[in-house]
């Protein structure tokens, strides 16, 4: 097994929270310069996620609903229906 190597850089974070604080997020984007926005969510969050990603109109670079928390997701070998392939994803 090979061991998993990665950087992160945090950039600063906003949070709007707010009734219908959706229907600001391409408007968010915007302001972030953002011209391409990939949508992750958990499989039980798919429903939000298919909001955001209305929401972000062309902004949206694509979305996917199969998110797990890191024990569960290295656990095993991905479900079929993520549509990729995993192991080959985190190879160097």
């Amino acid at each position: 097994m090979t061991e998993l190597a990665f950087v992160h850089q945090a950039s600063p974070t906003g949070v709007v929270f707010e009734p219908g604080g959706l229907a600001r997020l391409e408007a968010e984007a915007a302001d972030l310069n953002l011209e391409r926005v990939l949508v992750l969510s958990t499989p039980q969050q798919g429903g939000h996620a298919e909001q955001a990603a209305s929401a972000l109109g062309p902004r949206l670079a694509g979305t996917f609903s199969g998110a797990a928390m890191l024990a569960r997701a290295w656990s095993g070998d991905p479900p079929a229906d993520w549509g990729f392939n995993a192991a080959a994803s985190w190879s160097e």
